[in-house]
């Protein structure tokens, strides 16, 4: 339950917004630390140059989004795409769930809703992501009841906010994240409201190589144990690594380190990055408590480790692209 400090952002009995710093999210990583998703970071790096108002954006005068939409099962990359913008551009981004702005009071949602966006501007550049925005711009309903009438309302101010941005003189873009695109009011899928829609696939084995290589390097950066990996391991993930998967997708080629086995097992099971963090965690895990309860120093992590874990893993229902391993 939350405490009365932790709902100072709403004023008492109006459910009005006053505070929206606290959806601020900090930025934790950059592009690099993305695996696949190869369209969604192509959108992101346009993103970036109109925010950061890039000398090749003003030459060239592209046209401006309005919204981005990504599109794409739980755990595919959608918010940590989002998380690399933030990074590059070295912004926190405001994630508000989209509950915060709804209340049941006459107008307040609207007007927490162009709260969102003016705080945004005052802190522009800026991006406004909302994950699972299928639950706030949903299909309008018919009917003429209160409650009908109370959301169609909200979803009119954001469709307004979406097309006049283009004129807005300050830079925030909206991005949303859904996997459930055909819940989503199809005027928000018209030009000039989500203007770049990004379907985000589950990566193959290319992009899962990646996503491994990725995970292992950040997690020994974490631990303080120098043989934290396994010498052939260590070797992976201290090479270039596009050139590392270029060299090792292809045909007939030898692979040491074992990473390009576990990337196929894991394409076999539809796995994606977040099932990644969870398969390396698992690891990580029995080495602590093999050392803190039974006093067994089980060494370095191997491929083996890696792929004997992946074997047992069973994708938990629910799990989205926010859980990753650091």
């Amino acid at each position: 339950m939350r405490s009365a400090s932790e709902w100072s952002w709403i004023q008492p009995h109006k459910g009005v917004i006053t505070d929206f710093s606290v959806f601020l999210e900090k930025p934790d990583c950059r592009f690099q630390d993305v695996g696949g998703c190869e369209e969604a970071l192509r959108v992101m790096r346009k993103v970036k140059l109109y925010l950061t108002d890039d000398p090749a954006f003003q030459e060239w005068g592209p046209v401006i989004p309005s919204g981005i939409l990504l599109v794409g099962k739980p755990g595919v990359g959608k918010t940590l795409s989002v998380r690399a913008l933030a990074g590059e551009i070295n912004r926190p981004v405001y994630a508000p769930p989209p509950t915060a702005f709804l209340d049941m009071w006459a107008g307040n949602t609207e007007k927490n809703i162009l709260g969102m966006w003016k705080a945004a501007e005052k802190n522009a550049p800026a991006v406004i992501f909302i994950d699972e925005i299928d639950g706030f711009c949903s299909r309008r309903t018919s009917g003429g009841s209160e409650g009908s009438n109370w959301y169609n309302r909200a979803v009119v101010t954001v469709l307004h906010l979406l097309s006049n941005i283009r004129e807005a003189p300050a830079r925030v873009v909206l991005i949303g994240a859904t996997n459930r695109i055909e819940d989503i009011d199809e005027a928000f899928l018209r030009p000039g409201r989500f203007d770049e829609i990004v379907t985000i696939h589950r990566p193959d084995v290319r992009a899962l190589a990646q996503i491994w290589l990725i995970e292992l390097a950040r997690a020994e950066q974490r631990a303080l144990r120098v043989d934290f990996l396994s010498e052939q391991l260590r070797r992976a993930i201290r090479c270039d690594r596009r050139e590392w998967v270029e060299t090792h997708t292809a045909e007939g080629a030898a692979d040491s380190s074992g990473l390009m086995a576990v990337a196929r097992l894991c394409e076999e099971k539809e796995f994606t990055g977040a099932d990644v963090g969870a398969i390396l965690r698992g690891v990580i895990d029995n080495r602590v408590l093999a050392t803190s309860e039974m006093g067994v120093n089980l060494g370095p992590i191997t491929p083996e480790d890696i792929r004997i874990q992946a074997e047992l893993y069973e994708r938990p229902q629910g799990l989205d692209d926010s859980c990753r391993v650091s």
